[in-house]
């Protein structure tokens, strides 16, 4: 387990200008980074190889979010630096916003005019996107913690477990306890 955890550490340097990249992150982005780090340590120390495994992918996609709104040597376009921030919106927020209504305010845009740039740009839905993060943090939860059911879906924001669950069979194939029963 140990492993992973040092393969991880290990790329970041490799993936950004390291020093730069986290002496640019803000203060929110950066503690969000550290929560991962101190899951997965306590998820290594636990043996807990697959939800370990888990995180480190969600992890690695995250820190490639924040690289979207990081200043690089050549100017990213408009639709471009739009398209990064609603990402890193996106993994912040999505357990608790689940709109495309939402994100758009935030970003000072009109939902319709986001959707477009966000389709343009990298070929999928916004929705898309939101629903690959609650998928993420859904699986994350589920394969990690010892929560129930109706507690990671109250935490990530839906009406009810039901609703939940429908969601989950809906993007993985699965309800959420059979991933939960497979992942142990």
């Amino acid at each position: 387990m140990q492993k992973i955890f040092d393969m991880a550490v290990s790329k970041v340097p490799e993936l950004f200008e390291f020093n730069d990249f986290v002496n640019n992150l803000s203060n929110e982005q950066l503690e969000l980074v550290l929560r991962y780090f101190d899951f997965l340590r306590a998820l290594i120390e636990e043996n807990q190889r697959k939800a370990a495994h888990s995180m480190v992918s969600s992890l690695m996609y995250y820190l490639a979010e924040c690289k979207a709104n990081y200043p690089q040597k050549h100017s990213l376009t408009r639709p471009e630096q739009i398209c990064g921030q609603y990402l890193s919106l996106v993994e912040t927020h999505c357990h608790e916003h689940h709109t495309v209504e939402w994100y758009a305010d935030q970003l000072h845009l009109a939902p319709k005019y986001l959707s477009n740039i966000v389709h343009k740009t990298l070929n999928s839905s916004p929705n898309a996107y939101i629903d690959q993060a609650i998928i993420r943090h859904a699986k994350s939860l589920l394969s990690s913690t010892s929560l129930s059911i109706q507690q990671i879906s109250d935490r990530l924001g839906f009406q009810n477990q039901s609703h939940f669950g429908t969601f989950f069979k809906r993007q993985t194939g699965l309800n959420p306890s059979a991933f939960k029963t497979s992942m142990k």
